[in-house]
């Protein structure tokens, strides 16, 4: 019996031009899913990262020690890991406020910085003790 047109099937080649269209497409959609994790990552490191300036902001401001002029290098803990932050205490003209720079980093080096926070310290003194307190 003869075959017929209808009944003759894909070639080879035709086969071979279907799977690498099917090949591009997954290809692309993987890229895709990859660039949406590391795009996720780097938020995620942004958000803690701020959040351990703000943290280390606050701790400043309610201490009631008046630091001093410096710059520390210190490790805070935040959402499960190790961050690494330096802060930098400077003078402002009024000798009662200080600036503080806090930048976090997620690598030991400080090379790579995830936030940067500033903010100021006030001394504030008391009408009871005229002493100063911050």
């Amino acid at each position: 019996m003869p075959v017929t047109q209808d009944e003759r099937g894909f070639t080879l080649l035709e086969i071979l031009a279907a799977l690498t269209i099917a090949a591009i497409g997954i290809a692309a959609v993987m890229q895709t899913a990859g660039n949406a994790t590391s795009v996720l990552q780097q938020t995620e490191d942004r958000l803690l990262a701020s959040w351990v300036a703000s943290n280390r902001l606050t701790e400043l401001k309610v201490s009631r020690v008046w630091p001093a002029a410096v710059t520390t290098d210190g490790i805070a803990a935040m959402g499960g890991r190790n961050w690494h932050y330096r802060q930098s205490i400077s003078t402002t003209q009024d000798p009662d406020l200080l600036r503080a720079d806090i930048s976090v980093f997620t690598d030991t080096d400080h090379q790579d910085r995830a936030a940067k926070l500033f903010g100021y310290l006030a001394r504030v003194i008391t009408e009871e003790a005229g002493s100063a307190e911050q």
